[in-house]
């Protein structure tokens, strides 16, 4: 009520960050600001006069992902989402190096066509991916583009939670104790 914290799921102290604490108690700061980019405040002409200029790459290693680079220079983008933006721009697996000016456009518009999609999905759903063994993939709150390979499946978003997290322990669980009957028969061998 007063801007105080009272209770956290990680509790930051002085001893992990002396930039900002995070205990029951402190008054709440926001976080600092990075120096990434922020997309949803740029307009299309904003965001491809930016684009075009590539100053957003100038200082990356040109060998480097292009989804790599997307994620790094503006905030709020996973690996995954960047990798649905050139999914959505047609832009799949090229380099810092490859990508060109006359790519702007393209890159601009599935940019904005994947905030679109984050604007108008119902949040109330999600869409779960499985491999062809049944393991869990990933889960994301609209269907992506660059998971069609795999099998989706739409649930209500707690639903969807559950399952998603249940099937990945399983999952963990099988691998572990594959892992150590391997360590136990190559032991003894």
């Amino acid at each position: 009520e007063d801007g105080r914290i009272l209770d956290s799921l990680v509790r930051v102290t002085n001893a992990i960050s002396s930039v900002r604490t995070v205990e029951p108690g402190d008054l709440y700061r926001l976080p600092p600001h990075s120096s990434k980019m922020e997309i949803p405040e740029l307009d299309k002409d904003s965001l491809l006069l930016l684009i075009q200029s590539g100053a957003w790459i100038a200082d990356l290693d040109k060998t480097m992902p292009l989804s790599k680079a997307l994620y790094s220079a503006f905030n709020g983008l996973s690996p995954r989402s960047a990798k649905e933006i050139l999914s959505l721009s047609r832009l799949e697996d090229i380099s810092v190096a490859d990508f060109r000016e006359s790519m702007a456009e393209t890159l601009a518009d599935g940019i904005l066509s994947f905030y679109q999609k984050i604007q108008s999905a119902d949040i109330h759903l999600m869409t779960l991916y499985w491999d062809e063994q049944q393991q869990p993939v990933d889960f994301t709150v609209f269907p992506y583009q660059s998971l069609s390979r795999y099998r989706a499946q739409t649930l209500p978003l707690w639903q969807g939670l559950d399952l998603f997290y249940a099937q990945m322990d399983q999952a963990n669980h099988m691998r572990n104790k594959t892992h150590d009957l391997r360590q136990t028969i190559h032991s003894n061998l």
